[in-house]
């Protein structure tokens, strides 16, 4: 999934735990977005997020999905230190768009496409020192876009309000247990 804001992953995340039985992000004001337009109602406000303990699908947190994209490596990349493997488990460099996930080798977990392909939100704050409301999200794991394979490596992390939306961020899903 791409071209989505933070706040469109949230509430997608609450719609496939509820269809599955399980328990969401708590949202106040989620009724006041139009989650398939993508904008507010009129006079609406972004949902704020009260409660993100429910148990279902969730965005990982950046610790998680730093430990998933790392897969056991203590080195740059999951595949590891040398950026000249990186066009195998990778889409950078401005190669076309980002493709079908899964099309590049996956990770030694078989986690494919966390390098490159599509940023993807995490649950973080960038900065914890920001006001919560207006806070820019983590971004990881870099893009189609990006030339520099530094901006793939494992470790990289961006931010981006989470009101924006833009064809080179996505999200993956985990689901609390």
């Amino acid at each position: 999934v791409r071209h989505v804001n933070w706040y469109d992953a949230l509430i997608f995340c609450n719609r496939l735990s509820r269809a599955h039985g399980f328990a969401a992000y708590y949202l106040m004001n989620e009724g006041e977005y139009d989650w398939k337009q993508g904008v507010l109602k009129e006079g609406g406000k972004f949902p704020t997020v009260i409660d993100a303990n429910g148990v279902g699908y969730r965005l990982p947190s950046e610790r998680e999905w730093e430990y998933g994209c790392r897969a056991l490596s203590v080195v740059s990349y999951s595949f590891g230190r040398d950026a000249k493997f990186l066009s195998l488990f990778a889409w950078y460099d401005g190669q076309s768009s980002p493709t079908i996930c899964g099309s590049q080798r996956p990770s030694r977990w078989g986690l494919s496409d966390m390098h490159g392909n599509v940023w993807e939100w995490c649950w973080d704050q960038y900065d914890a020192t920001e006001e919560a409301s207006s806070a820019s999200r983590v971004l990881r794991g870099g893009s189609f876009y990006n030339i520099n394979p530094g901006f793939l490596r494992s470790a990289f992390r961006d931010d981006l309000s989470p009101v924006v939306r833009s064809d080179d961020v996505g999200f993956r899903l985990s689901r609390t247990k």
